[in-house]
This record gives C-alpha cells, sequence and structure tokens, in this order.
C-alpha cells in the first residue's frame, strides 16, 4: 500500500552555491549531495543586487530564472543522474515531477 517508490531531489538555491541531494523515496535515505556555484551570482554578489538587476532590466527575471532553471535540470550534476534508479529505470529515462517549495525565515 502507499508507500512511496523511486528517487527525489531536493534543490537549495543559496546566494553562492546551488546544492542538490538525491533521497530514495521507499528507505527515505540519501543517496547522493552535489553542489556547484550558483550561476546567478556573476549578476551580483546578493539577493538585493540579483532583484535590482530584475527591475532594472526588461528581461532581467527571465534571464535569472531560466540559468538558475537550467544549473538545477541539465546534467551539471551527473553525480545525482548516475545515483538514481527510479522504478528500474536508469536516470536518462527517469521521469521528473516538480514541486516548488519556497520557505522564509
Amino acid at each position: 500500500g502507499g508507500e512511496e517508490q523511486g528517487c527525489a531531489a531536493a534543490v537549495d538555491l543559496g546566494t553562492t552555491t546551488v546544492a542538490v541531494r538525491l533521497y530514495d523515496l521507499a528507505s527515505a535515505r540519501e543517496r547522493r549531495t552535489v553542489s556547484a556555484w550558483n550561476v546567478q551570482a556573476s549578476y551580483g554578489a546578493d539577493v538585493i543586487s540579483r532583484i535590482q538587476y530584475t527591475l532594472d532590466e526588461p528581461d532581467g527575471l527571465t534571464e535569472l530564472s531560466g540559468r538558475i532553471r537550467r544549473q538545477v535540470s541539465q546534467a551539471d550534476f551527473p553525480r545525482i543522474r548516475a545515483g538514481c534508479i527510479c522504478r528500474g529505470r536508469p536516470a536518462s529515462q527517469a521521469r521528473c515531477r516538480y514541486r516548488r517549495h519556497t520557505a522564509y525565515a
């Protein structure tokens, strides 16, 4: 009955780095963690600078959003893909579901 199967990835979009953690849903265990420099850092050292960029540039929000989405979705995280075998399929054949969650401290 209701036990989940497959993999889930948690993405932490930090000011300077992006971290992705892969979890096995059946065991709730972490399988892999990778991190990389946040591609948005070149638009400003802090969040306020990046917000200002989106206000000053006509396509700023689309540009920043697109860059971070590509970073997370592309194979810039090959070890995550290598660790993900969902329902017996290799990661290259796995289907992804996205859930958006925003937390404010």
